[in-house]
């Protein structure tokens, strides 16, 4: 079952899609907004309204602004969790969860998530050892199985 490790380590595959997650709309959503401000703008100056086009173009700079804190807000999240944390953070089980939410792709993530895999190959290997053990014991046993009922029914 895992236990003998922190919380971060047995979720870590989670915390990985979440990263994954967390980097695709941390492209995605500031990608969209400036296409998004840039298209008003543009068809305002082939229509040649200089005046529309300077509220789009006011329009794109707020985008562009949201845009930016949208892909800051998980450095920011993880920023403010290394300084609340302290030294502790850098030697903690909690260097797994923000690593692996805010870059998937490091090398911290990577190992860990071979670790989970290792342990979990582990216990998956002890599971069958003991379904072996359990399937010997019963033909050591060599117990007979009383099949004269089971094809009836008691009413």
């Amino acid at each position: 079952m895992l236990l003998n490790v922190d919380v971060c380590q047995n979720t870590v595959k989670g915390w990985h899609i979440v990263g994954i997650m967390v980097l695709i709309i941390r492209i995605m959503v500031p990608v969209i907004l400036i296409i998004t401000a840039l298209i008003p703008i543009y068809n305002e100056i082939v229509k040649g309204n200089s005046e529309e086009a300077i509220k789009g173009l006011k329009m794109m700079f707020r985008k562009m602004i949201a845009g930016v804190v949208v892909f800051l807000i998980p450095s920011i999240i993880a920023g403010t969790i290394r300084i609340i944390s302290g030294k502790e953070y850098e030697t903690s089980d909690m260097e797994i969860c923000v690593t692996c939410f805010n870059s998937p792709s490091d090398s911290v993530c990577k190992q860990a998530i071979d670790k989970y895999n290792e342990m979990e190959q582990g216990e998956i290997d002890e599971a069958k050892e003991k379904n072996e053990e359990k399937v010997d014991d019963s033909k050591i046993e060599g117990g007979e199985v009383d099949t004269s009922n089971m094809g009836s029914s008691s009413n």
